[in-house]
């Protein structure tokens, strides 16, 4: 698993209670040359004036689990174009094995090629907790979802598809690719248009308008980059499906108000659509 925006790690940390392996992700730096009115706006993890998230991430994880191997602190900047998990290129590469393009590692929390290889073969679910707030940050997030999203399935040549379905088309290959899926979990924050009268929640719609233009981009075949999709990308779009949280176990003292919402992400390939 891999948690976007993991801030003091309390999911990562509940996580590892079930999963194998955790990795529990933020920003680190901020843009040394970003003024005081644009920081929080952009986000940024690319400067060198640290925030010490990471250091405190580590700390936690290290003081509430038993095995703190099971998650490791790494530093993920949306908005970083040189990270190799937001590049076509790795998407593509089985593993990352013959993925070559890692950039030098600045600090102890930077991905190592193992981590890439590791996320690449094995990382089925993202997190995702009240990292919907900040729409140039959304933005970001948005646009990497069609490769974050996208798992090539490991080549394995004992694996035989006995289906009825593929018995009788005994062309139809096993599918090539599948979705991870990406759990978001938000308050929908709502606000009152004095105005008009109308009752919005900002942060959210712009997400679903992102969403909405991205998949556009998809169908047209463009990357997120704004060039040509490579051809063997597949056709996918992003797709939502809210979870019902009426029966869902509540663990932890905190109120369950009616804004907050638990939604799946994951990506909805052209087979899946004609079936």
């Amino acid at each position: 698993m891999l948690e976007i925006g993991a801030g003091t790690g309390l999911v990562s940390i509940c996580a590892a209670q079930v999963g194998r392996k955790v990795y529990a992700t933020d920003i680190d730096c901020v843009d040394p040359g970003a003024s005081p009115s644009t920081e929080n706006e952009s986000d940024r993890g690319n400067g060198n004036d640290s925030l010490g998230i990471l250091e405190l991430l580590a700390c936690n994880c290290r003081d509430n689990l038993d095995n703190e191997s099971r998650v490791s602190v790494r530093v993920l900047d949306l908005t970083d174009e040189s990270f190799p998990l937001f590049h076509v290129g790795f998407a593509l590469s089985h593993a990352a094995l013959t993925y070559e393009e890692l950039p030098a590692q600045k600090s102890s929390f930077s991905f190592r090629k193992e981590d890439l290889q590791l996320f690449a073969s094995e990382c089925t679910i993202l997190l995702g907790a009240d990292i919907i707030y900040l729409d140039h940050v959304t933005f970001h997030l948005v646009r990497r979802l069609p490769i974050l999203l996208l798992k090539k399935r490991a080549p394995n040549p004992e694996l035989k598809d006995q289906s009825p379905a593929r018995k009788k088309h005994k062309t139809s290959p096993i599918p090539l690719w599948e979705s991870r899926t990406l759990y978001l979990a938000f308050e929908r924050r709502i606000h009152f248009v004095k105005d008009d009268y109308r009752i919005t929640a900002p942060a959210w719609d712009f997400f679903l308008r992102t969403v909405e233009a991205i998949n556009l981009d998809l169908s047209g075949r463009i990357g997120d980059d704004g060039t040509d999709l490579a051809d063997a990308f597949p056709a996918v779009q992003i797709a939502l499906q809210q979870i019902e949280l009426g029966e869902m176990p509540h663990c932890f003292e905190y109120e369950r108000v009616k804004e907050l919402e638990l939604w799946k992400v994951f990506l909805m390939f052209e087979e899946s659509k004609k079936s």
